[in-house]
C-alpha cells in the first residue's frame, strides 16, 4: 500500500529519549515539532524514521460520539528502537509491514511478523521493540467509545494480536480512513468513523472466530434463548434457569453476551417487555394484569423497567405509539 500519496511530514531520530526534555532537545536540533504529550511516562529509543500523516482536526462531536484518530504514523524503526510506556490516553492499532518486532502486554509476549498487528490500550503498561532486521509498521492512535467497546472484547478473549489473513483489506481500510479525514467533504468524520468501525469489527469477529465453524451459535445458547422465548412468564430467576440447563450463571452470561449481545437477564427482560407491548396494543387489559401476565409480580417495577427501555410509561405507549 502506498501511503505516501497522502500528505505527511518526516522526522528522523537516532538517540534514546528517557524524558520529555531530551525529546524537546531533539526537536529543537531538527527544527521540528512533536506532540510531547505522547511521551509522558515513556522511555523509548526513537531510532529510525517517522512519517507522520495528519494533523487530524477532531470536533467535540466526534470525540463524544464517534471513533476518532489522534495520529497516524508510518515508522521505519532501526534495530535499536523500543518503547516502554503507560498512561497515554488512547488506543494503539499497529500493523507490521516488514521486518519484525515484539510486544509485551498484559503479561504476554507476542512475535510480530509482516502482516501481524495488535490493538492495545496505551493507558496500560506496554513494551515493544524492533528486532535485528528493523521493524516497519503503521501506527494508528484511536479513541472513542466504540474503540473502548471493541477493546473490551479483545481483552475478554485474552488475545490482542491479529493476522493479515483474517483481515486482508486492513491497509485499504487504513488508507481510506486517512484519505477521508484529510478530505473536505460533508460528514467526513462520520464516514471515517464508519470505516474504522468496519475495520475494528472485522478484526474482532475474525480474530475470535478463526474458522467458519466457530461462527455457529452453540446449541445450548439456541435452546436457552428458545426456552426464554416460550416460557418468559414462568421463569422465576436466572439462577433457576441455569439449574434447569445444568450450567453456571457465569458461563451462560459470557456466552449470551458474546452471541446475543445481552446477558440472560437482559434478554428475558426484553422478551417480557416486547410481549407487554403486544398486549398493550392488542387488548384492553389493565397495566397490572399485563405486568403479571408477562412475568412481573410488581406493577411499579414493571412500569419502571418499561419506561427505562421504551422511554415512556405503558399507558403512554398504549395511547401514542403506532406499535
Amino acid at each position: 500500500m502506498d501511503y505516501f500519496d497522502l500528505p505527511y511530514t518526516t522526522i528522523t531520530y537516532n538517540t534514546t529519549h528517557n524524558n520529555i526534555d531530551r525529546i524537546q532537545q531533539q526537536n529543537e536540533r531538527q527544527k521540528k515539532k512533536l506532540d510531547l504529550s505522547f511521551y509522558s511516562n515513556t522511555e523509548c529509543n526513537m531510532s529510525g524514521t517517522v512519517h507522520r500523516f495528519g494533523p487530524f482536526y477532531v470536533s467535540q462531536n466526534a470525540k463524544k460520539d464517534l471513533v476518532y484518530p489522534a495520529t497516524f504514523l508510518l515508522m521505519e524503526a532501526n534495530k535499536e528502537y523500543y518503547t516502554k510506556r503507560e498512561g497515554l490516553n488512547c488506543f494503539e492499532l499497529r500493523y507490521t509491514i516488514s521486518g519484525s518486532g515484539k510486544l509485551t502486554y498484559q503479561n504476554k509476549t507476542y512475535q510480530l511478523n509482516p502482516g501481524d498487528g495488535f490493538l492495545i490500550d496505551n493507558r496500560i503498561y506496554h513494551y515493544y521493540r524492533a528486532e535485528k532486521q528493523g521493524w516497519t509498521s503503521t501506527i494508528f492512535h484511536l479513541d472513542g467509545n466504540l474503540v473502548k467497546s471493541v477493546y473490551r472484547q479483545f481483552a475478554e478473549n485474552g488475545n490482542f494480536v491479529f493476522h493479515k489473513e483474517i483481515c486482508p483489506s486492513f491497509e485499504l481500510y487504513q488508507h481510506e480512513i486517512i484519505r477521508t479525514l484529510k478530505s473536505i467533504s460533508p460528514y467526513r468524520e462520520y464516514k471515517a468513523s464508519c470505516l474504522a468501525d468496519l475495520l475494528l469489527t472485522e478484526i474482532l469477529t475474525n480474530t475470535v472466530h478463526k474458522n467458519p465453524a466457530s461462527f455457529d451459535v452453540p446449541e445450548l445458547i439456541r435452546k436457552i434463548s428458545s426456552y426464554i422465548d416460550k416460557n418468559y412468564a414462568e421463569i422465576t430467576s436466572i439462577d433457576a434457569l441455569c439449574k434447569s440447563f445444568y450450567v453456571s450463571r457465569e458461563y451462560i452470561s459470557r456466552q449470551f453476551t458474546k452471541y446475543i449481545g445481552l446477558s440472560p437477564k437482559e434478554y428475558l427482560t426484553h422478551v417480557r417487555i416486547h410481549q407487554a407491548k403486544v398486549l398493550l396494543k392488542s387488548t384492553t387489559q389493565p397495566v397490572s394484569g399485563i405486568a403479571y401476565q408477562v412475568g412481573f409480580n410488581d406493577e411499579s417495577y414493571f412500569i419502571k423497567v418499561f419506561k427505562k427501555l421504551e422511554h415512556m410509561t405503558p399507558l403512554q405507549y398504549r395511547k401514542h405509539s403506532i406499535f
